[in-house]
């Protein structure tokens, strides 16, 4: 059904689906009675400081971004309206608008 509430779940099935697939497709492909003999690299200082580098800076950088977003939002003095919603226990919330 088109526009039903589990097309959200069909699309998970897909996506699991190819996930597996490719899975089963990359250990049959590389498996070791297909190549016994190992390609023979010892190591390459300077790849994995930079696989680990550039991942490092990206999570820096969002980082700084959030947190000037994080800072931002709290501010409230140009708004136009203000709610104020309270909680209460078993999902009775009322509301007040303040202007």
């Amino acid at each position: 059904m088109l526009g039903s509430a589990h097309a959200g779940d069909l699309d998970m099935h897909r996506f699991g689906v190819l996930v597996y697939g490719m899975l089963v497709w990359i250990l049959v492909r590389h498996r070791c009675s297909r190549h016994p003999v190992s390609a023979g690299f010892e190591d390459n200082r300077l790849l994995e400081i930079i696989w680990t580098a550039i991942p490092a800076i990206i999570v820096i950088g969002i980082a700084i971004q959030s947190t000037e977003v994080l800072k931002n939002q709290d501010d409230c003095s140009l708004a136009d309206m203000t709610i104020k919603v309270t909680g209460h226990r078993w999902c009775r919330l009322t509301g007040r608008y303040v202007f």
